[in-house]
């Protein structure tokens, strides 16, 4: 444990020293910035975005935007480590590479977490500048609450990806190309490939018996069933295919 704690806190100094973080977690206004510009610009008479509970349904940050920035990062901590040769004095020490592996997955768990957690106050503080008159702490407290589950599952979702830049070693291309596969096939097919397709199981458990009025029809169980599977078979994967690369 203290092996792996260690590791975890060398992984977060390293990331403190990246500019390209503070701007990933900037990011996560972006969606609530357009949203904002967007119903601002809407006519006095229109039916849409009328309620704080229609205004943060968040569907592109947890499809597309999330996803994305999570691909960048676990590119990145683990492209930092094979280009500095770091990985390879790691290896000498030694590093157990189920620990190397599970310090780096930690870390792009609480900076998912963080990134919809500073989601949820983008939109909040928006939803004050537009003026909504029926927000309340309770649809607050759902708001952040389904920011923080979409910021756990999408983790457990984005795992096959992981997997890929593993494979991939110091390619970037590859991992964000796959990303943005993932991703829009997900969404395109969301209503068909619950508890199949790893990020529609996510909106299957995160909407689920939801009061915003998101339609999508899902069996609870599987997705979760799904998540499981998908998390446990890409770990392995990772792990095995860690210990056979050369560095």
């Amino acid at each position: 444990m203290r092996e792996l704690l260690n590791q975890i806190q060398t992984e977060l100094i390293k990331l403190k020293r990246k500019t390209f973080i503070l701007f990933a977690l900037l990011s996560s206004a972006a969606v609530p910035f357009i949203n904002i510009v967007y119903t601002l610009n809407l006519p006095k008479n229109t039916t849409i975005n009328r309620t704080f509970t229609e205004f943060y349904k968040f569907d592109f940050t947890e499809w597309m935007l999330l996803p994305c920035v999570l691909s960048v990062i676990g590119s990145m901590i683990f492209y930092t480590e094979r280009e500095n040769g770091t990985l390879k004095q790691l290896m000498i020490i030694p590093v157990s590479k189920t620990i190397f592996l599970l310090s780096k997955l930690i870390v792009i768990f609480l900076f998912s977490i963080l990134f919809m957690f500073l989601t949820a106050i983008f939109t909040v503080v928006g939803a004050y500048v537009i003026g909504y008159l029926d927000i309340t702490s309770a649809l607050i407290y759902r708001l952040f609450k389904l920011c923080m589950e979409t910021g756990i599952f999408t983790v457990c979702a984005m795992l096959p990806i992981v997997f890929i830049i593993v494979i991939a070693k110091k390619e970037y291309i590859i991992p964000i190309c796959a990303t943005l596969i993932y991703s829009i096939s997900g969404l395109i097919f969301a209503s068909h490939l619950t508890g199949i397709h790893p990020l529609s199981s996510v909106a299957g458990i995160v909407w689920n018996k939801n009061i915003e009025g998101v339609k999508i029809s899902a069996d609870l169980k599987g997705c979760i069933i799904n998540l499981v599977l998908v998390s446990i078979i890409s770990i392995g994967a990772s792990i095995y295919t860690l210990k056979k690369q050369e560095y």
